[in-house]
């Protein structure tokens, strides 16, 4: 059955997806779930466009300390297949009432499950990007797989053979610039060699 792993964050070591499935591949961390009919959604797991089974996922530890649980994604989110990072914005979410005597009232939903993140001192209560890596397999990884992957993405250890990448790839086509957000504008950095 196909199991959902979710990561906080860019792979730190620089792996882009492809680099990621590569890894998986190289050190046989587990079968990825790659055919295109299935697709993983918070509302199950659909093959061929049909509702199959409710969802089986994972969220690091890592994504739990930051507030980012399964509630906050929001309805119809997709998580397709493979190996994804992403890059959202996170907000609350305002709504605009007309109140019985004509006056106009902004409501924000409770977003309690993110509530970590806009603590005093953590993040400011504005808009702001957060970072995602994921992946579909087709089998529940152990533990000794599920902590390499978790070690590879959020702790940017590198792979055991780095000079296979160059092997199979052009040189630094496994690995993507590394992005940062300053004061509103994107900037890039360099990954350095693996």
């Amino acid at each position: 059955m196909q199991h959902l792993y979710i990561f906080a964050g860019y792979p730190k070591n620089g792996l882009h997806a492809g680099g990621i499935r590569l890894f998986t591949q190289l050190e046989e961390i587990g079968v990825l779930e790659e055919d295109s009919a299935v697709q993983y959604r918070k509302e199950g797991v659909y093959i061929g466009g049909e509702w199959s089974r409710p969802i089986e996922y994972h969220m690091s530890a890592l994504c739990e300390r930051d507030g980012l649980g399964w509630q906050w994604f929001p309805e119809n989110w997709g998580f397709g297949n493979g190996v994804t990072v992403h890059k959202t914005t996170a907000e609350y979410q305002k709504h605009i009432v007309i109140l019985e005597d004509n006056t106009i009232e902004v409501k924000v939903d409770d977003r309690s499950v993110y509530e970590a993140r806009w603590a005093e001192g953590k993040c400011p209560q504005e808009s702001h990007v957060v970072h995602l890596t994921w992946c579909v397999f087709q089998h529940e990884l152990p533990d000794f797989a599920y902590e390499r992957l978790r070690a590879v993405i959020e702790d940017g250890i590198a792979p055991l053979d780095p000079e296979a990448y160059e092997a199979v790839n052009e040189p630094g086509e496994y690995k993507s610039a590394h992005r940062t957000l300053t004061f509103g504008k994107e900037k890039q950095h360099a990954i350095p060699s693996l």
